[in-house]
């Protein structure tokens, strides 16, 4: 079945990239957008007015940044720690780690700005929770000046990578536990439960680390898959969608509790795919059970992009949305019934189903 999308509006960007602000702020549409060495947030529908804010980048490499969902706050993960920074560019906290280089501790970026390997490093990330009240943050390391927080410590392993829970306001640490990888980069996925994040570390080819973590009163609670061979794409009230690492054939719904298998819809059976298609990584949330996932060549977004109205409780597709016009390939959703899509030259365009389907 065809879907035909209903543009909301229209709009360029004076910027390349574009994400969701994560967590979404009930009742409205905000997207983060990069400006130079800093990040502002959008509201898409009032795009023309300008950012609502912005955040200066702190000075040295680092990761994409998380915005708190009351716009007061942002936090960057950075080469050698995680900086929250107001939007005046005051420094709120920090919280020092290992560089993520050399496992070094460089107490100023005079010590690596020769070096070609600390120009572009791999980087961590973090996010805010639901409420706003903590950052989760995927860090090389032990924390250098931060007491460490009840509980047992990380068990040991090859890393030394851990997850790490701060409370947002001054950057205590709440929790910890190591991650047993050597990541490459990393994306979180807040949950609607504040006590609730995913976090996905990519490691190259040797492939991608899903954690579902709790934070409880004893410390960070995790469930994991047994191989590193799933990436987490999207995180649902009781549900979590992977793709395959070794070739996205096939996108599968787990249950949040315990990542066990739903369903799985397989690219192949896709209508008009041929055995190159492949599921992206990107996943637009309408509600709380249908989304907008997209295809393409090899999965890579870069040729034969295509758009699927998929539902993961009942685990089928229902369609594939058609677009009245080209359509960027990242999808952006709201879980309001919208998502953008965005272009590579920064056009971005808001979209909702036909009264037939929604």
């Amino acid at each position: 079945m065809i879907i035909d999308a209903v543009r909301v509006a229209s709009f360029r960007l004076p910027v390349g990239y574009v994400s969701a602000l994560t967590p979404r702020v009930p009742g409205r549409r905000l997207i983060v957008a990069g400006v130079g060495a800093a990040v502002a947030v959008f509201d898409v529908d009032r795009a023309a007015a300008g950012p609502l804010a912005t955040f200066p980048q702190p000075g040295e490499p680092t990761g994409d940044p998380a915005v708190a969902p009351d716009l007061s706050l942002a936090v960057w993960p950075g080469l050698t720690a995680v900086h929250a920074v107001a939007a005046n560019g005051t420094a709120v906290w920090t919280a020092r780690h290992p560089c993520r280089v050399c496992g070094e501790t460089h107490e100023s970026a005079d010590e690596y700005a020769d070096d070609l390997y600390h120009r572009s490093p791999d980087s961590g990330s973090a996010a805010f929770a639901a409420d706003g009240r903590t950052v989760w943050a995927h860090v090389r390391g032990d924390l250098l000046d931060a007491p460490a927080p009840p509980g047992p410590p990380p068990a040991d392993d090859d890393s030394t990578e851990q997850w790490v829970v701060f409370a947002a306001a001054d950057g205590s640490v709440l929790a910890r536990t190591g991650t047993e990888s050597w990541g490459a980069g990393s994306d979180h996925l807040p949950h609607l439960d504040p006590a609730v994040m995913g976090l996905d570390i990519g490691e190259g080819q040797d492939g991608s680390v899903v954690l579902v973590g709790r934070l409880r009163e004893d410390g960070l609670e995790t469930v994991s898959f047994d191989d590193r061979d799933r990436i987490l794409v999207a995180l649902g009230p009781d549900h979590v969608l992977t793709v395959r690492h070794g070739g996205p054939t096939d996108l599968r719904v787990h249950r949040l509790t315990d990542l066990g298998v739903t369903a799985e819809l397989a690219s192949a059976d896709l209508p008009g795919s041929g055995p190159e298609n492949g599921w992206d990584y990107y996943v637009a949330p309408l509600d709380d059970r249908t989304y907008v996932a997209s295809t393409s060549r090899h999965g890579h977004a870069e040729d034969d992009i295509r758009h699927w109205l998929i539902d993961v409780v009942d685990g089928v597709v229902r369609g594939q949305v058609r677009y009245p016009g080209a359509a960027g390939p990242r999808l952006i959703g709201f879980g309001d019934g919208t998502w953008l899509t965005a272009g590579p030259e920064s056009d971005v365009a808001l979209w909702r189903l036909p009264p037939s389907i929604s």
